[in-house]
This record gives structure tokens, C-alpha cells and sequence, in this order.
């Protein structure tokens, strides 16, 4: 369907990694969800508790290829959907191609959704709806594993 580059982060201990972000305002809001392979939510590396978390960086999680990037771009009622599988990881540069597995526009579906994925995906519209979100959505919040 489509490549895109996408910036990550590399944590201190050199893990690659992407923030849960967004939130909603008055009229509109984004979203984005990270999950694992399976479309599994993620135990965070960190989650920021102090500073600016309206519409922010909301929770750090550790990626690999394979994992997903879920986009919600919302304008009122309007919603539409990237869900993007990352394929190669670089962490020289701070950067990871990703491929453009589904899309949502218009009231459609470019194809019929993975049902491993529905979850990440309502939760990507869910926090496109919260005014001014300040906390992660999609994490497991678990400790060992």
C-alpha cells in the first residue's frame, strides 16, 4: 500500500521506541497507539506524570519490527484511520519504515480490519475524544514480563 518513514525514540539503555500520543480538543483530536505483534498493548518503558501531558507524550514503549503504529486523525464526527506495520528499524538514524497495512476514510474500511487490531483502533478513536487526554490508553500496566 505505502511506505512512511517515521520517527522514533532510543531510550537510554538503547531500546527503540515510540510515545502513546494525542488527545482531543473542541473540535477535533489524534491519536496514536502503539501495540505489539499481535496488536497486544505494551508494558511502558515510561509514562510522563509531571509537565505538559494535555494532547502530549503520554506513555514510552519498546518496538520492534513488526509491532504497530495506529493514527487517528479525527474533525468532529469525522474519524480516519492509518494503521501502519513497522517493518525495518534504524537506530543510527532515529528512524523506522513502516508500511501502510489498513486505512479507514470516508466510512470505509480499505480492507476488512484484522480483528487482533480492533481494540487498538478504538482505543486510537477513544483517545482522539478525550478533552485534553493526559494519560496512556493502550498499555499494560504489569510489572515482570
Amino acid at each position: 500500500m505505502g511506505e512512511k518513514i517515521i520517527e522514533i525514540e532510543v531510550t537510554k539503555s538503547g531500546l527503540p521506541a515510540l510515545w502513546e500520543t494525542g488527545g482531543g480538543r473542541e473540535n477535533s483530536g489524534d491519536a496514536r497507539i502503539v501495540t505489539g505483534t499481535k496488536g497486544e498493548a505494551l508494558r511502558p518503558v515510561y509514562v510522563r506524570t509531571s509537565g505538559q501531558r494535555a494532547n502530549s507524550y503520554h506513555a514510552l514503549l519498546a518496538i520492534r519490527e513488526g509491532c504497530y503504529d495506529v493514527r487517528a486523525y479525527r474533525q468532529r464526527d469525522d474519524v480516519k484511520i492509518e494503521v501502519y506495520r513497522i517493518t525495518v528499524i534504524n537506530k543510527a538514524t532515529k528512524t523506522a519504515e513502516a508500511a501502510l497495512v489498513n486505512s479507514f476514510d470516508e466510512g470505509e474500511w480499505r480492507s476488512p480490519l484484522d480483528k487482533f487490531l480492533v481494540a487498538a483502533v478504538e482505543a486510537a478513536i477513544r483517545k482522539s475524544r478525550m478533552y485534553h487526554c493526559q494519560d496512556p490508553v493502550y498499555v499494560r500496566w504489569a510489572t515482570g514480563v
